[in-house]
């Protein structure tokens, strides 16, 4: 039996309409009992009659996964159930964040950004929404578009991508990663399905077409790609006056002189504008917003 015709049986009885009236209402609190096995049926159902953006916060990482799992098998577009996943370092911890977990939260950043396809459903814990991301007026500002005719000047944008976090390799094989030969720039954006390869003719962008990365072959003519940044710690982003600012504020007092000397010589590094190995240890300092500020008032 489909969606449709299960919802539309939900949809008949009146426990679930006083509660779809309510949800509906702004600044009004709504509850409602459900069996545990029909929850993803029923925010389903939900989703689908409200077309809205929907947050859906689970306990525990487990649970969010699970519930990720259960709302794909009743909706069956990936592209419009995502899960939010917690970033498995935490500020001030020497470790490396995990790419495809990085890739995968800006995915659902720019999924809530651009609301021009259907509303997304999104499945979080709360480790997950306590945990600070890129905010959404620096995601939405640089976030863009590169179509076949425009102008651009090939350094600037190089310089742009570069502050937004993608790698500059030989070869683009992943995403988040730019190569350049020559007037022939190639692209790996973040959530895109295939890299772009960028033909110059001049500063005119002359064609796009995708390639497939193993091969290296281009493939698919296309009009145009959108472009956004590839990690969450941006700070090429931040200037200099800024940097100096927070180095300020750190209190070294009871550090070694070790980290202290350790710290300056990362921060140096960071003013020049390379890039750290464990840069998650910073993040605290670069990222401000919350995945809720790339939610509509009436979301």
């Amino acid at each position: 039996m489909s969606l449709n015709v299960l919802g539309s049986m939900l949809e008949s009885c009146s426990q679930y309409q006083r509660l779809e009236e309510s949800l509906k209402k702004s600044r009004v609190r709504s509850r409602a009992q459900v069996l545990s096995n029909a929850v993803p049926f029923t925010l389903s159902t939900i989703w689908r009659r409200l077309e809205q953006p929907m947050l859906v916060v689970t306990p525990k990482p487990e649970d969010a996964r699970r519930v990720h799992e259960q709302l794909l098998n009743w909706i069956g577009d990936d592209s419009t159930v995502l899960h939010f996943q917690e970033s498995e370092i935490l500020p001030f911890e020497r470790l490396s964040s995990d790419r495809e977990t990085v890739h995968q939260r800006l995915r659902t950043l720019a999924a809530l950004d651009n609301l021009d396809g259907k509303a997304p459903i999104v499945v979080a814990s709360t480790a997950a929404l306590a945990q600070k991301t890129l905010d959404r007026e620096t995601f939405s500002f640089r976030s863009h578009s590169i179509t076949r005719g425009q102008q651009i000047d090939l350094e600037d944008t190089l310089d742009q991508w570069r502050r937004m976090g993608y790698d500059f390799e030989s070869a683009v094989y992943g995403p988040g990663t730019v190569s350049r030969r020559g007037g022939i720039i190639d692209i790996f954006p973040i959530g895109a399905d295939y890299p772009a390869r960028i033909e110059l003719w001049g500063n005119e962008v002359d064609s796009i077409r995708q390639f497939d990365p193993s091969s290296q072959r281009s493939t698919d003519m296309i009009d145009s790609f959108h472009v956004i940044p590839a990690d969450e710690i941006l700070p090429g982003l931040t200037s200099f006056e800024e940097l100096d600012r927070m180095m300020a504020f750190i209190d070294v007092a009871n550090c070694t002189e070790q980290a202290r000397d350790r710290l300056r010589e990362e921060f140096d590094q960071l003013l020049d504008g390379q890039q750290l190995d464990d840069l998650g240890f910073y993040a605290g300092f670069f990222n401000r917003g919350s995945l809720l500020d790339y939610f509509p008032k009436d979301g």
